[in-house]
């Protein structure tokens, strides 16, 4: 049942995104705003001065620490928390 799926991610090649975790939001924009994205392509992520092998804690921690900052840094903006404290919202420029 997985070998399908094994030989089908095997066939697609990897996109490699190095990552400054000081400049992580730029390097995301410029992997998901860049000629090289394809959606459908797996993504390798290598910390810079981290080494570590990417089987899919790396690719996690990338996601954790760059929703964390967008959600986080005041730079941004792109949420704000809701009067009730407990969750935040997408804020919309008008």
């Amino acid at each position: 049942m997985l070998k399908p799926l094994l030989v089908k991610l095997a066939a697609k090649p990897r996109v490699k995104i190095d990552v400054d975790p000081d400049d992580l939001v730029s390097d995301a924009v410029l992997l998901y705003k860049g000629p090289r994205f394809q959606p459908h392509q797996p993504l390798r992520v290598d910390y810079t001065d981290q080494p570590a092998l990417d089987s899919g804690g790396v690719k996690r921690q990338f996601y954790n620490d760059l929703f964390l900052q967008l959600v986080t840094d005041n730079q941004f903006r792109l949420f704000k928390v809701l009067p009730t404290g407990c969750c935040s919202a997408m804020t919309r420029q008008h």
